[in-house]
């Protein structure tokens, strides 16, 4: 099994559920967020065995999981992703249309998006042990190249973000 460091993974659940926003990000002091990638069966399995979080207050109505990784971890993701699954034949994933910039929610400035593709997943979830479980199948997966706005602290660089709607 093959692990690959990401910036930051982020757990969003609505709001509705009680539950806090559940965030690792690489910089703070303890946390590793990264993936792992192994075929099992027919299937590739991505996962995230993140153990320790950060909580933030909760104003989000979609659940969902982010994903942020450099470009470089997001091109060692793909190759290992491409190993794994011994094909070079993937699909061909549409652009997106999604544009979160038309309707912000809070002050913060969103980053730039330079790109956006969306392809179907199987299945995806997840869980944290305070008893939040995420899941579905058959959704979708958005991929974004991201440039970040001058205002930002942490993003400095162009990043790959993922989402993972779990809705």
């Amino acid at each position: 099994m093959t692990t690959i460091p990401i910036t930051k993974i982020q757990i969003l659940a609505d709001k509705a559920t009680g539950h806090p926003i559940f965030y690792a990000h690489s910089d703070d002091r303890d946390h590793k967020p990264e993936f792992m990638v192994e075929k099992v069966g027919l299937h590739v399995l991505l996962q995230s065995k993140q153990t320790l979080f950060k909580l933030k207050a909760n104003p989000q109505t979609k659940s969902r999981v982010d994903i942020y990784m450099s470009i470089q971890n997001a091109r060692e993701l793909g190759r290992e992703l491409v190993k794994v699954a011994s094909s070079e034949a993937a699909p061909e994933w549409s652009a997106s249309t999604a544009n979160p910039g038309l309707a912000p929610k809070g002050v913060m400035k969103l980053p730039e998006i330079i790109w956006s593709k969306c392809g179907p997943f199987l299945k995806a979830g997840a869980r944290v042990r305070t008893g939040l479980v995420l899941k579905k199948t058959n959704g979708y997966v958005y991929v974004e190249l991201e440039y970040p706005d001058a205002s930002h602290i942490k993003m400095k660089e162009y990043e790959v973000h993922t989402v993972f709607h779990l809705i």
